[in-house]
């Protein structure tokens, strides 16, 4: 049996998916009625739209039909109108009826129907007896874009209601007013006679006929209805003014229902509003204001029902209304009937009108299934969510095809709208599901029942027609490529398949991933065929592919096998741009450093017992890490010697290499794979052109990472683990099953052996690890017993190290022995060999000089040998005898007292330790002096510091000791007077400072003191300038204590003369203030003054104060005077004459001071009276100037 028998409908038959609001020719009346697909969803919708025209039990009289696109919403709207219509009725309510009954919960529990039986035959009832008219029109196609904005809705709707009445629809005034007005008086008709006769059609050419023949028609008019008034007419239709608002629409559709009974409904169905609003808030205001007036206007007889891709509540917030906003809610509540077609499903409408099987076909493919249950089980193994068939029923419906091919034919479809491969219609949806299933059906209608349809199949020739040019360019590539493939029609078929489940959005491939297993599932058609063979022939097609750069693998991660996918146009581009890099053995070396280093993490200093030594690493001829350095590691990618042994022959002693050439050659993969690698890590450093362009790199970036983490970094890796490496000249043997940083440790350790083989003899724990360890060392004391007979033998490195020295002929640079010890068969680092040198110093081995100065002070060696390695020389020690010691340390202690040393302690040990404490000597001293620097006595300090600075600047320790046993008796002298002024600072200085101070700050006062004390202040005097004033401490101390007695008697009787005179002068000046009325605060505080006065302890200064008394009072006086007050005329009192002898008499005081100097003596009584005459002639001026007067001093 052919597939072709086993469908109910004729598979050959046309099945258009989309209707047309306009056709409503029979064929296709018969075939939208007959061949609609019944879902619960529909037919509750359906029942209440109905009911509602019917009942009329709503607020308002709006239907809003929301689905998405291709969903059946227009469909579903057309076969409202055949159940409202009295032509279709009949039919398309039967088939409702019947749907009801079939879906009835009561004996399908799954049902989600809400429609009762009766309540459907009561609908249907109504309907055959009611009056009924639908008005249909895709309002897109329908709408004069020329028209006026603001009544978009208002025209069309008039415009359609005038069609319907058999008016024209172009010319509103020639519709009211001439053809409404012929209908009305019944010649309508008649007039449409006339025109034909005269070889017109009204209904086509109205529109043509009231422009060009506007008075041939008028009069025609004329003749039917004599009354008629034609020129009246004619204007209005020329101007075509009529006046179009909400409320002449009402009233115009109130006139027509005025002749209709209670029975009688008018239906607007609008097709696809929602696409002619868009987001045009204007457009939904004017349609919710029309709905509105339809309920006030016409007793819910005429309904607006509209299909649209949005529920309302979306299109409403597509139009930027607030769902807070009044408006909102007056469009919400006018389409009170609201039906969603969005759960509708696809394949269950398409397996009802395209797979909907013969009674005899459904015996047969039951049996089929019940045969072959397992191994269709066995061969449609897919991911979770992807069925095949669950039972026999739904294998009987789906059969040929498997029920996950819907699911993914709808991804399909989706996605390649999304990447604009197909128009935007071509969606997942009921009308493309249809015409590609029957496409499908059509195709394999001669194939035997028992076989499959495989997915490929679905890319037929309708599939690949909707394809646009980015969706044919897309293949086009890989079906060129194709045709070089060996079996070129099975290669297609997996092209094919490609293509569909590659294109699949991202979240769908995460679920239906492109790997050989699915390809695999999706060609089959034969159950029985073996599915592994066809598994590897799939996998042919990939890899040819795969090398022909197609498609591109992404690798198996976990729980996830092998992808694959297409190189996209730009991605094909740039991977013909990766394979035009040039790449050099510079750009290798980078990238394999990155993988070697990330594996072993190689330092560029490695520390091999004391020292840490430089290392650098040779990569294709590239270094890194250090140049120059001491340890060179390389490793060898290509090589001309064919094995390791013939490249050790020309190795260096420093050189470690890493021999990978032999492992790296066989690797051809490898060597491709990091080729294209290294050509994509260039590549990404061109610029970017484009944002495209950007994300293309990106995946290639991410791809070659991918490679490097599979096929690169870890093949490299095994290579290092396994590959021989040569030390100098010399293979390493036995390197165990180390890996990675442990291998490169454990040969870099032994080749730091074989270079380096007496590095283990500065491996002591005695030896110093760092600058301040060494510091330390050096300047810590030569102890008694430190190299006597038991520790006086050599330790080998030192041994070798004067060995060395004894060879040399002069003084050896202490820089050249660091340099020759550092370097191979040594290695020792420079505070090691520094160390060992200064152990031969302490063994007076050896000796240093810095800078040309011999013998260097231990301090001196701690901090400068490392900074100036170069100015320090080593030379052979001088020897000193034991008798020069012993006459050293005598002599020592003998001039400065001291027990503290000892003439057994080594001589340089003695040397040094003398020289510290001259050191501190100097530098006590030195303190000491700066404390008596002005006293006369300071000289035997300044003797003390030169002689004992002479004796430290010696650098030779023999000369030193010499120096200190010549100079015995003298400097015993000296240092002995140098402690006597140590302990005078400390017992006298304070008392013999106060006495200084005393003498300096009374040499004013000594004047007056009697006669007998002269003698005294001579003597005390005396002590400013005496030399050596330590033993006459008391006598002078006692003269102090008597001369200060008689000067604070002195001071005494100043103070008491100061405080009678004073208070004498500040009587005088309160009284007259007083008689003046001026405030006391005015001039100077009594007691304030008097102890200024008398407040200082120089004598001169209180005989200058009490001698200026007279000054003071001057002073004061003056200030008094000053604050005297003037007296002054109110303002409010008037002048006259007494007030200015008033003003005339009041007196100001003067201060003033008579010349009362004589120039020769007086010797008479006339003499006197002349005198005195002339004093009183200066006192006079002053009275005479209307001056009172003051005399003073």
């Amino acid at each position: 049996m052919k597939l072709e028998a086993i469908y109910e409908k004729d598979i050959n038959r046309t099945v258009n998916p989309a209707v047309s609001a306009s056709d409503f020719s029979d064929k296709t009346v018969k075939t939208e009625i007959e061949e609609y697909v019944f879902t619960d969803e529909i037919i509750n919708g359906l029942y209440k739209i109905l009911s509602a025209i019917k009942n009329r039990n709503v607020s308002h009289d709006g239907i809003w039909i929301n689905g998405y696109f291709g969903s059946g919403k227009s469909h579903f709207l057309k076969y409202l109108d055949y159940c409202l219509s009295s032509q279709y009725r009949e039919m398309a309510l039967e088939r409702l009826l019947e749907a009801v009954k079939l879906r009835d919960p009561l004996q399908i529990p799954e049902s989600k129907s809400e429609v009762e039986i009766s309540d459907m035959r009561d609908l249907t009832i109504w309907l055959k007896d009611a009056t009924v008219d639908t008005i249909l029109f895709n309002i897109g196609t329908v709408h004069n874009i020329h028209g006026d904005q603001q009544r978009v809705f208002l025209d069309i709707f008039w415009s359609e209601l005038n069609q319907f009445r058999g008016f024209n629809k172009f010319n509103l005034a020639l519709a009211q007013h001439f053809e409404k007005v012929l209908l009305e008086k019944n010649k309508f008709d008649e007039f449409k006679e006339r025109i034909k006769e005269e070889g017109f059609d009204w209904d086509l050419q109205a529109s043509d006929l009231a422009i060009n023949e506007l008075d041939f028609i008028l009069e025609i008019g004329k003749e039917l209805i004599p009354t008629l008034s034609t020129d009246i007419i004619r204007e209005r239709i020329i101007r075509d003014d009529t006046a179009v608002s909400v409320e002449t629409f009402m009233n115009e559709l109130k006139s027509y229902l005025a002749d209709k009974g209670d029975k009688y409904r008018l239906i607007f169905l609008v097709d696809e509003v929602s696409q002619f609003i868009d987001d045009r808030k204007g457009l939904l205001l004017q349609l919710q204001q029309i709905v509105t007036e339809l309920h006030k206007a016409c007793e819910d007889k005429i309904w607006v029902a509209c299909t649209a891709q949005q529920d309302l509540s979306e299109i409403v917030e597509s139009c930027q209304i607030s769902a807070t906003s009044e408006d909102y809610g007056k469009i919400m509540g006018r389409f009170e009937v609201k039906v969603s077609l969005k759960g509708t499903q696809p394949e269950y409408i398409t397996q009802k009108r395209i797979l909907e099987k013969k009674p005899t076909a459904e015996l047969r493919l039951g049996e089929l299934y019940d045969k072959k249950k397992n191994a269709i089980s066995a061969q449609f193994q897919l991911p979770t969510s992807y069925n095949a068939y669950q039972t026999c029923e739904e294998f009987i419906g789906y059969y040929p095809f498997v029920p996950y091919q819907f699911k993914l034919i709808m991804q399909v479809f989706n996605s390649f709208v999304n990447l604009g491969y197909v128009e935007k219609e071509v969606k997942g949806n009921e009308r493309s599901i249809i015409k590609v299933t029957h496409s499908t059906a059509k195709q394999t209608k001669d194939q035997e029942v028992g076989n499959f349809i495989a997915f490929d199949q679905f890319f037929n020739a309708m599939f690949q027609g909707s394809l646009m040019a980015k969706g044919q360019r897309s293949i086009q590539k890989a079906n060129d490529m194709i045709q070089e493939y060996s079996d070129r029609a099975f290669g297609q078929r997996v092209v094919n398949i490609l293509f569909m489940i590659c294109n699949l959005s991202e979240t769908d491939r995460l679920i239906f991933p492109a790997t050989v297993d699915n390809i695999t599932c999706l060609l089959m058609s034969d159950v029985d065929a073996q599915k592994l063979s066809l598994k590897n022939e799939v996998q042919k097609v990939l890899d040819f592919l795969c090398d022909k750069n197609i498609i591109r693998n992404e690798p198996a991660k976990q729980g996830v096998p092998e992808t694959y996918c297409f190189y996209s146009e730009d991605e094909i581009e740039v991977a013909q741009l990766i394979k035009t890099q040039v790449i050099d053995n510079n750009t290798m070396a980078e990238e394999l450093k990155e993988i070697f280093f990330a594996y072993i993490t190689p330092a560029a200093r490695e520390v091999f017992y004391s020292s840490r030594f430089t290392v650098g690493v040779n990569i294709m001829g590239k270094n890194f890490l250090s140049n120059n350095a001491d340890i060179n590691v390389e490793f060898v990618m290509d090589s001309d010697q064919d094995n390791p042994h013939t490249y050790a022959f020309s190795n260096t002693n420093n050189k470690m290499v890493f021999f990978m050439s032999e492992l790296y050659k066989e690797n051809r993969t490898l060597k491709n794979d990091f080729y294209w690698y290294c050509q994509v890590q260039k590549y990404m450093r061109t610029p970017v052109t484009s944002e495209l362009r950007q994300k293309t790199r990106e995946e290639f970036s991410k791809r070659a990472k991918d490679i490097y983490q599979r096929k690169i970094e870890k093949p490299f890796r095994k290579i290092f683990d396994s590959c021989p490496v040569i030390s100098g000249l010399n293979i390493l043997e036995d390197l165990g099953s180390g890996k990675g940083q442990d291998r490169y440790k454990q040969v870099l350790n032994r080749h730091f052996a074989n270079l380096y083989p007496q590095a283990r003899l500065v491996d002591s724990t005695d030896m110093p690890r760092n600058s301040e360890e060494l510091k330390s060392k050096i300047q810590r004391k030569v102890e008694i017993g430190d190299y006597n007979e038991l520790n006086n033998t050599l330790t080998e490195a030192e041994r070798q190290v004067e060995n060395y020295l004894n060879r040399q002929v002069n003084d050896v640079n202490l820089k050249d022995i660091v340099t020759r010890y550092a370097a191979a068969p040594y290695g020792w680092n420079e505070i090691c060999t520094i160390y060992i040198v200064n152990e031969l110093v302490r063994r007076h081995l050896r000796d240093f000089s810095y800078n040309n100065n011999p013998n260097v002070e231990r301090s001196i060696v701690a901090n400068n040998i490392l900074r100036d390695q170069a100015k320090f020389a080593v030379r052979p020690a001088q020897k000193i005898s034991q008798d020069l010691i012993n006459r050293f340390v005598e002599s020592w202690k003998d001039i400065f007292g001291t027990v503290s040393i000892s003439s057994g302690i080594d001589s340089n040990e003695l040397f040094n330790q003398c020289k510290t404490k001259l050191a501190e000597n100097i530098q006590n001293t030195e303190n000491d002096c700066k404390r008596i620097a002005r006293y006369p006595f300071v000289t035997v300090l300044n003797d003390t510091i030169s002689e004992l600075s002479r004796w430290n600047s010696e650098r030779e320790p023999k000369k030193f000791f010499e120096q200190i046993i010549n100079a015995r008796q003298s400097a015993k002298a000296l240092i002995d007077k140098r402690k006597m002024i140590g302990e005078f600072i400390t017992d006298q200085l304070a008392k013999y400072k106060i006495i200084c101070d005393f003498v300096d700050d009374n040499r004013d006062n000594w004047l007056f003191l009697p006669e007998s004390c002269a003698d005294t202040v001579k003597s005390l005097k005396s002590i400013i300038n005496e030399p050596w004033p330590i033993d006459k401490m008391v006598p002078y101390n006692k003269m102090m204590r008597e001369l200060n007695a008689h000067l604070e008697e002195v001071k005494k009787i100043k103070i008491l003369e100061i405080e009678r005179i004073y208070n004498d002068i500040f009587d005088q000046l309160e009284k007259f203030a007083t008689s003046k009325n001026v405030d006391r605060n005015s001039f100077a505080k009594r007691d304030i003054s008097i102890m200024q006065k008398k407040n200082s302890s120089n004598i001169l200064m209180l005989e200058n104060n009490i001698n200026t008394s007279n000054d003071f009072y001057n002073e004061q006086l003056d200030i008094i005077i000053k604050h005297i007050p003037i007296p002054h005329i109110p303002k409010d009192k008037p002048e006259s004459k007494d007030t200015k002898n008033e003003i005339e008499i009041v007196k100001q005081t003067r201060n003033v001071k008579l010349n009362i100097q004589t120039f020769e003596p007086l010797k008479s009584e006339a003499e006197i009276d002349e005198y005195l005459q002339g004093l009183k002639k200066q006192l006079m001026k002053f009275i005479d100037n209307n001056y009172e007067i003051m005399v003073t001093k």
